[in-house]
């Protein structure tokens, strides 16, 4: 149970100030290194991890932190903790939740698994043009005004990254526009992924979508939601090609 001291204050809008935390979290630490080893297919999917005691030594932390590191991986849907019976290994595509995708989609060594980027980018693509074709029916007050100003900030950006990026606020303004609250947190989850990618991936995926949005705010502004969401498929289209074909590159 909490400590009811902790929520007892009834002021309303109380400034927060609260002091940088400089030391890392040794749960923390546990937890990626777990999660990882798991991503990665170190421990066979069905295999005990070993016990918390044997961890805490391997890592030299107390029991407390491998306790929540283990139960912040249940809570993701990579372990099971079965009762008086250890911890079990799930397989992470089957039982996963939404937010393993940034760890799946980078590796801890820094690479990109273009499988699950791929996947990412698909999921993507599916959201944004049903957002579109959504965001073109209702075209809330000011969108449309929204839009061509990102389009502006689009053009006045010199190379390929950056006019991708500059475009990640048109495809936002459609996510919200669209009202569907899943639509904007899968664009937001696909965009903090993407912030992570290396510098030569996202030249890759820059070189992808290089069609013009132009058009598609164009057709949001007419209100032509089918053809917002063609030309929608047709730029982001590209990107999930180009990942395909990096996965089948793979030895």
């Amino acid at each position: 149970m909490s400590d009811p001291d902790v929520f007892s204050d009834p002021r309303p809008d109380v400034e927060l100030q609260v002091r940088t935390v400089e030391r890392t979290s040794v749960a923390d630490a546990v937890h990626d290194q777990l999660l990882a080893a798991i991503l990665r297919g170190d421990v066979a999917v069905d295999a005990m991890l070993p016990g918390e005691v044997e961890l805490a030594a391997q890592a030299k932390v107390n029991r407390q932190a491998v306790r929540e590191a283990l139960q912040r991986l249940r809570q993701v849907g990579v372990v099971e903790i079965v009762h008086g019976g250890g911890v079990r290994v799930l397989d992470w595509r089957v039982h996963g939740t939404l937010s393993l995708l940034a760890s799946a989609t980078v590796r801890a060594d820094g690479s990109v698994d273009p499988a699950v980027a791929g996947s990412v980018f698909r999921l993507r693509m599916v959201t944004l043009v049903d957002a579109s074709r959504m965001a073109a029916e209702l075209r809330p007050d000011g969108l449309v005004d929204e839009l061509r100003r990102h389009l502006v900030g689009v053009a006045d950006t010199g190379d390929a990254v950056g006019r991708r990026a500059a475009a990640e606020g048109v495809w936002g303004a459609v996510a919200v526009a669209s009202g569907n609250v899943a639509y904007r947190l899968v664009h937001n989850t696909q965009s903090r992924i993407v912030a992570g990618l290396p510098a030569a991936t996202l030249a890759t995926i820059a070189a992808a979508e290089s069609e013009p949005l132009d058009g598609l705010v164009d057709a949001i502004a007419a209100g032509d939601g089918d053809l917002a969401a063609q030309i929608a498929g047709r730029v982001l289209e590209p990107a999930v090609s180009a990942f395909a074909a990096l996965d089948g590159a793979q030895p």
